[in-house]
């Protein structure tokens, strides 16, 4: 089997597996989509921010989100996203800035990174 083949055939079993996740989770009880469950998922697994409910599709949940879990910042929405909140994901991981859109890059943000050991170089962009 090639290297395509094998990577098609597991990008097809994760689809699956997130259908069947998605599919549990509607299935599942009210009390399954509350914030107080759902932000604990967020601390455990970032995945999960792609999952939340509607009812939790709201700023104040994905701060809590990016607050709990800095990695999560990647499943937040462009629309939702802050220059705050990115920062606050930036200094916990300098990974999270390749999530940060352009017009939140702040020279805190950056200065954060090189604090964390990272330097940009002119080909970094």
């Amino acid at each position: 089997m090639s290297f395509l083949e094998i990577t098609q055939v597991v990008h097809l079993q994760l689809q699956k597996i997130e259908e069947r996740i998605i599919k549990m989770i509607n299935d599942k009880e009210e009390t399954l989509k509350t914030a107080k469950f759902w932000l604990g998922t967020v601390k455990i697994d970032k995945i999960a921010l792609k999952f939340f409910p509607e009812n939790l599709k709201k700023a104040e949940y994905y701060n809590k989100a990016v607050k709990q879990n800095a990695n999560a910042l990647e499943y937040v929405p462009e629309n939702y996203k802050t220059t705050e909140m990115c920062l606050d994901a930036v200094k916990k991981d300098y990974n999270m800035l390749q999530y940060v859109p352009e017009d939140y890059k702040t020279p805190e943000m950056l200065d954060e990174v090189t604090k964390q050991g990272r330097f940009f170089t002119e080909t970094d962009g």
